[in-house]
């Protein structure tokens, strides 16, 4: 799922749901741009509980889409991500 792309509020609940990130009851209310992000797609949705960031690496680097982006960073922020979530201070 491309993050820039238009999606309604109830597909990006039912996937977020799916990758169980919502609750079963909890709705995406409104989506923002938190800023602008220099090597990924960044967006924060608000819900009926709460708010989350999502972040999508992009091939490219956000704010010059000619300029390609290293790939191997976005292993190094998978690793982050992997460690961070067996880190219950993290998570």
């Amino acid at each position: 799922m491309n993050l820039e792309e238009h999606i309604s509020f109830p597909e990006l609940t039912e996937y977020l749901q799916r990758l169980q990130w919502l609750g079963a009851e909890e709705q995406v209310l409104k989506i923002e741009k938190p800023g602008e992000g220099n090597m990924n797609t960044v967006l924060r949705v608000v819900t009926s509980e709460g708010s989350l960031i999502l972040k999508q690496a992009n091939p490219f680097v956000q704010k010059y889409p000619s300029i390609p982006a290293p790939l191997g960073r976005i292993i190094t922020e998978v690793e982050f991500y992997r460690r961070a979530e067996s880190n219950a201070r993290l998570q």
